[in-house]
């Protein structure tokens, strides 16, 4: 067989056949993907398991970019009484159950919603952005204003909304519209309605990083109210996130919602791809050889009683660019995960700290995402990582109604990674800033968060020597190098310091002599003890006096493992 070289591999044609497929990124239409050829892992049966789910509505959530948009995007074009789609299902499994599921193909009436992307600075925008979402759910509709069962007054007010066009204190609020539409749609088909809705957390989400929570929480109450609960023009509603955003009740005013998350049986395999689709693939393209890497990298998620499951973007992302790399996590910026794990208890921080070595960790499990005081309630913090696709479970202990958790992969682990770095890079930063200003409270504070941050990384025990301590401040003091020179066991005076700083601005900037001692058979004073004797009684302070500086600190600092003390003198 043909083959040719990519990264200096020698790469068959089966496999480059996979790498010029069409993987459709970025489309969520399920029409547009089908219609475009795209290379597809059949997902058809989520619509046999909504149809057969002992469910009014339905909230499923699993993590960005594990098929939610596209899945929901095939309920509509399946379910839609305005489509013939028939072509667009040739060659999937649904196609091949039974007449039952046939005969439910483009018989209803549905509302397709989405909220992904409406991530505003205030309220008020907030509102205008899910307005137009709503406006375009009614211009889908535009038939309606020929119907001959709807009234001149009906169809007045669907134009309005239609069109965007709604005037101050109309009497349709924007959390009551949906309901309206489902209103309008049954009567003129005499058909119940299926309501879509895809990424409805997105907004809340966004309301807390910009702080407006509070209002935003109070319209998606109502609103999911009015879509949803006793809604009798409603055949199923289903709704998509990564999360179950919970505070006061979000959904107590629709008590007919089933959840799904992660934990749950139910669709455990539409999501994502098994074990079983990748090997297909792997064989068809003849790459089973990488198989193991793939499961390193991209595989070890858990949904329900469904276990290698891998992620679909990145495994994607595999078969088109033949390269590992943290194709998934490098798709958001995180931000909210990042804010939880800064805000944080040291406790947490310490379990990251185990997971990134690879132990599992022993924790309570809280799905309903309580989002303003998440980083204050553990099981909340892990219950979103789990949700959102940074853990997975290893284990249930039932007497204590807890789990044990891992990092699923070496794409998550490298993210862990790149937070634990950020964390010790910002507070350095902070922490030389404290010294620089003379704020010896807060450095002192901010200097043992780093240590435990950075010597709990790096796995640090209490019999490392001074030596260690010292290449790590020295590392830190690099930072300071256009404004200090920086000297390391040189002689002044009777002895060799470990550590100078000289100002190069001016002779009445602080200048700094610090001394090192770790504390392997002595106590944190004696050691203390110890550091300030020596810098004393060898005087160490003689060069820095020479040269007229005038503003000098002294400072000695003892170690023991993960424990550091200072004392600052003159």
């Amino acid at each position: 067989m043909n083959k040719i070289k990519k990264n200096d591999k020698i790469v068959s044609e089966k496999r480059k056949m996979l790498m010029n497929k069409n993987f459709g990124f970025g489309i969520s239409d399920f029409k547009k993907f089908r219609e475009k050829n795209c290379f597809y892992i059949d997902k058809s049966l989520f619509i046999k398991e909504v149809i057969d789910g002992n469910f009014e509505v339905a909230l499923i959530t699993r993590p960005r970019r594990f098929g939610k948009s596209l899945n929901l995007s095939m309920l509509n074009y399946y379910f839609n009484i305005n489509d013939n789609s028939i072509d667009l299902f040739k060659g999937l499994k649904i196609l091949k159950e039974s007449e039952k599921y046939l005969q439910a193909m483009n018989t209803y009436p549905v509302i397709n919603l989405s909220f992904n992307g409406i991530k505003t600075e205030n309220y008020k925008t907030m509102l205008k952005r899910l307005q137009v979402r709503i406006s375009k759910a009614f211009k889908d509709n535009l038939y309606l204003l020929n119907s001959e069962v709807l009234s001149d007054a009906e169809k007045d007010d669907f134009e309005i909304i239609a069109y965007n066009n709604i005037p101050d204190n109309y009497k349709y609020e924007i959390a009551d519209m949906v309901n309206f539409l489902t209103e309008l749609l049954y009567k003129h088909h005499n058909k119940k309605v299926y309501v879509l809705l895809d990424e409805y957390d997105v907004p809340l989400i966004h309301s807390y990083v910009d702080n407006y929570y509070d209002e935003a929480i109070k319209f998606f109450k109502s609103f999911i109210g009015s879509t949803f609960k006793d809604n009798p023009y409603l055949e199923k509603g289903v709704l998509t996130g990564v999360s179950r955003v919970s505070k006061e009740g979000i959904f107590s005013d629709a008590n007919n919602i089933s959840v799904f998350t992660v934990l749950d049986d139910e669709f455990s395999n539409c999501f994502g791809f098994t074990k079983e689709e990748i090997n297909e693939v792997l064989t068809k393209y003849e790459m089973k050889e990488n198989l193991n890497d793939l499961e390193k990298w991209y595989d070890g998620y858990t949904f329900g009683n469904t276990t290698d499951i891998y992620n679909p973007l990145s495994a994607l992302k595999y078969f088109k660019y033949q390269d590992f790399k943290p194709y998934w996590i490098n798709t958001s910026s995180n931000d909210l995960i990042k804010m939880i794990f800064a805000k944080s208890s040291p406790k947490v921080k310490e379990d990251l700290e185990d997971l990134i070595s690879g132990k599992r960790v022993e924790v309570k499990v809280d799905l309903n995402t309580i989002i303003p005081t998440i980083e204050e309630k553990e099981k909340n913090i892990w219950g979103l990582l789990l949700q959102a696709g940074y853990l997975k479970p290893a284990g249930y202990i039932k007497e204590k109604d807890s789990y044990f958790v891992e990092i699923p992969n070496e794409e998550i682990k490298r993210f862990y990674e790149n937070i634990i770095e950020d964390w010790c890079y910002r507070t350095k930063n902070m922490t030389l800033n404290y010294l620089l200003d003379l704020n010896f409270t807060e450095f002192e504070e901010a200097f043992k968060r780093l240590t435990l941050e950075m010597f709990s990384y790096l796995d640090v025990n209490e019999n490392e020597d001074e030596n260690f301590y010292h290449a790590f401040v020295l590392g830190m003091m690099v930072e300071l190098k256009n404004r200090y020179v920086i000297y390391s066991n040189r002689e002044s005076g009777f002895g060799r310091y470990d550590v100078i700083l000289k100002p190069l601005e001016s002779k009445n900037k602080p200048a700094f002599i610090i001394e090192f001692k770790s504390c392997k058979s002595k106590t944190f004073e004696e050691s203390i003890k110890e550091a300030k004797a020596q810098i004393e009684n060898k005087k160490y302070e003689t060069e820095l006096l020479q040269e007229k500086f005038t503003n000098i600190t002294k400072m000695a600092i003892a170690f023991k493992g993960k424990e550091v003390k200072i004392e600052i003198f003159k």
